[in-house]
């Protein structure tokens, strides 16, 4: 049961005191984590030790935000446990930031669609499942790097992406 929540805490999930104080940290909870993190916690908690990690956890308003979150036991003159105390930074910002990034790394930036890693990896999985079947189709891409040069982007990219829609990337 949560006893103390302080400013920062109002501030970054929208929960006042008078809501939080009382309730579970389940009014946190998005659902949306697997319950395998929650089962670790608990156990490393009952065991006395600290536990620190990435939650997606929500807002009063329901928003959902990532918390990198770090418990720790409070234990009593007799080594009891008494109380948990918890203190949760929002990286929310961070985590869009590295999606963003990932999503860089693998696509085009004006089209959207997968680079030259992807497609291959792609081609070669489909081929791989392929195996057997006739007839192959071979692309060569550099085609498209050719045109993207001579034509403008008004023409190629939604050519490009059209035909990238067809083909199911």
């Amino acid at each position: 049961m949560i006893e103390y929540v302080n400013p920062a805490f109002e501030a970054s999930t929208g929960y006042k005191s008078k809501v939080a104080i009382g309730e579970t940290p389940r009014i946190l909870k998005s659902g949306k984590m697997p319950e395998h993190i929650y089962e670790g916690l608990w156990e490393n908690l009952h065991q006395g030790l600290p536990w620190r990690g990435e939650l997606l956890n929500h807002r009063a308003n329901k928003e959902e935000f990532w918390a990198l979150t770090s418990i720790a036991p409070i234990t009593g003159d007799d080594q009891q446990i008494t109380h948990y105390v918890c203190i949760m930074e929002d990286i929310t910002r961070h985590k869009q930031q590295e999606q963003q990034l990932a999503f860089q790394a693998k696509y085009d930036a004006v089209t959207g669609l997968p680079n030259r890693m992807v497609a291959m990896q792609r081609l070669t999985n489909s081929i791989r499942l392929a195996k057997n079947v006739a007839p192959m189709c071979w692309l060569y891409l550099s085609i498209w790097t050719t045109l993207n040069a001579l034509m403008t982007a008004l023409v190629t990219v939604p050519v490009t992406v059209s035909w990238a829609a067809w083909l199911n990337f």
